[in-house]
């Protein structure tokens, strides 16, 4: 007998731009249940950020409606809403004068004020997310002298610290090399089965969205292609539609992977 899982994130006919007289994303609807790992995939300018950036208010939604666990995401306070939901965004650049902890502290921004602060409680908490992304023993390291996919981790922990049921992603595994970017996907993966982490990610990689999610969204000019179980959507037909490009699948073991591409 399967349990029905929560609606954590609902989209409903939502239109989104930067500004109000141009929409990048249009009519634009999902579910995303407790426990998803979810990748939006497609074209540059497709609008998989933008999709993203309308959760925390960095897009304009100007038509349609957010829920969170059906609730108007509009009407929970910005506070309240980093305690339910994390986000890492792409990032280029890191302060040069703080530490592993203390970045990954900022995570408990949103528990904290000046009258109840568990110092002790928000100190094992980072320890704790710091260990979770395999970075334990640099606490005290600048996070500008960590490489690349260490700040990628660091960043996640930072979202692990903020302690939230669902973790966004905007292309984390951008610019990192290929060992770097199965760390970042395995620490998700991870997450989402022993932690019962909800994941939402923007990724470029097809194969790593093949690999990792459960579901997939593909999105081009603006519109949905199609969605819905990795498993069910993906064919040629499909890639050929979504990237303009011909592409060979091989499937073993219920798992598909793009072998080959051509124009």
């Amino acid at each position: 007998m399967s349990i029905e899982k929560e609606v954590i994130l609902e989209f409903e006919n939502v239109s989104i731009g930067f500004d109000k007289n141009k929409n990048i994303v249009e009519n634009f609807s999902t579910k995303i249940y407790e426990g998803d790992f979810i990748s939006i995939i497609g074209q540059n300018g497709s609008g998989k950020s933008t999709i993203l950036k309308s959760i925390f208010g960095l897009s304009i939604l100007n038509e349609g409606w957010i829920y969170y666990k059906e609730k108007n995401i509009k009407s929970i306070k910005s506070k309240e809403l980093a305690k339910k939901i994390s986000y890492v965004p792409q990032i280029t650049s890191f302060p040069s004068d703080v530490t592993l902890f203390e970045f990954v502290m900022m995570g408990r921004f949103p528990y904290g004020n000046l009258l109840t602060s568990d110092k002790q409680k928000d100190e094992q908490i980072v320890l704790e997310s710091i260990k979770n992304v395999n970075l334990e023993g640099l606490e005290n390291e600048y996070i500008n002298n960590l490489s690349g996919g260490q700040q990628q981790r660091a960043l996640i922990a930072l979202t692990l610290a903020q302690d939230t049921d669902t973790i966004i992603l905007d292309e984390p595994t951008n610019h990192l090399d290929i060992k770097m970017q199965l760390e970042i996907m395995t620490i998700l993966k991870k997450l989402n089965k022993e932690h019962n982490k909800t994941i939402i990610i923007v990724i470029h990689d097809i194969n790593h969205a093949l690999k990792f999610s459960n579901k997939i969204i593909i999105m081009k000019n603006g519109k949905t292609i199609i969605q819905g179980k990795t498993s069910e959507i993906i064919n040629k037909d499909i890639i050929k539609q979504s990237f303009d490009v011909s592409a060979v699948i091989d499937e073993s073991q219920g798992k598909k992977i793009i072998v080959d591409y051509t124009l």
